[in-house]
């Protein structure tokens, strides 16, 4: 049976999957138990996603092999960090709720419950328990959740092209904003900061460190492909630097370099 109303946190994520949110009543009982188990009431854009039958089947979907935590074991101790599973327990009494391992264990998300409705989500890159230090991801769940799935479908769009350039201007973002839709932005990974537009399945992913940004563009179609690219072109380190990352990309670039060359 689906639900017949529309999501208030993660609609726009579903929308991006095509999908109805189908609810899973065995996600609500283990809910339900880890809120008496431990005596924590849970946020709602937490629940509303946790309660979907395929919450974390799309985590580990639309992820780079990124490991997923299982809803029934949301706040249980668990192998990703070195130290005894009493400590990893005690992370949910901190306000810290794992739920998303990075598939080489670099790096470690999780929620931090510090009592909204849609808290934001976090990161540490620490191998011990004991030294655990958390660094901001998004500012919200339901925005982590969305740019995840985002995220993916760049990178696995018909025609992707990888850019380097140097850190992003002033102009560069008034200009994006101006051509383009502004998504949720994400910081520490991979960039220090992550900027990403679009403009329905054209997307910009923009991953920004000190000294040098990454660009990634992408599009289902080939007019859509160009009109991003000859939209950029006068930026000359782009031109100098991007390369397609799939076949169809590199058509369409090969294609527009000989047009613009005449």
């Amino acid at each position: 049976m689906y639900w017949d109303i529309l999501l208030h946190y993660h609609q726009p994520t579903l929308k991006l999957l095509n999908e109805l949110p189908v609810p899973s009543e065995e996600a609500q009982t283990h809910l339900n138990r880890l809120e008496r188990e431990r005596n924590i009431i849970l946020p709602a854009s937490l629940r509303e996603w946790y309660t979907l039958a395929r919450a974390t089947i799309i985590l580990n979907e639309f992820s780079h092999d990124d490991r997923a935590i299982e809803v029934e074991q949301l706040g249980e101790a668990d192998n990703y960090w070195q130290g005894d599973s009493g400590e990893q327990r005690r992370l949910l009494e901190q306000g810290y709720l794992p739920i998303l391992v990075e598939n080489q264990g670099l790096c470690i998300w999780a929620i931090y419950l510090d009592n909204s409705d849609d808290p934001p989500v976090v990161l540490s890159f620490e191998k011990d328990i004991t030294c655990v230090i958390w660094e901001p991801h998004a500012t919200t769940f339901s925005e982590f959740i969305y740019t995840r799935i985002w995220d993916h479908l760049c990178l696995n769009s018909n025609y992707l092209l990888h850019s380097w350039g140097p850190v992003v201007s002033a102009a560069d973002l008034e200009f994006l904003h101006e051509k383009l839709h502004p998504e949720p932005e994400t910081l520490t990974h991979p960039g220090l900061f992550n900027y990403r537009f679009s403009d329905g399945t054209i997307r910009v992913l923009i991953w920004e460190n000190e000294d040098h940004a990454e660009w990634l563009l992408s599009a289902n179609a080939e007019e859509d492909m160009r009109w991003l690219l000859k939209t950029l072109w006068n930026r000359q380190w782009l031109v100098r630097t991007i390369d397609p990352w799939t076949p169809d990309a590199k058509k369409a670039l090969k294609k527009l370099r000989r047009e613009l060359s005449r």
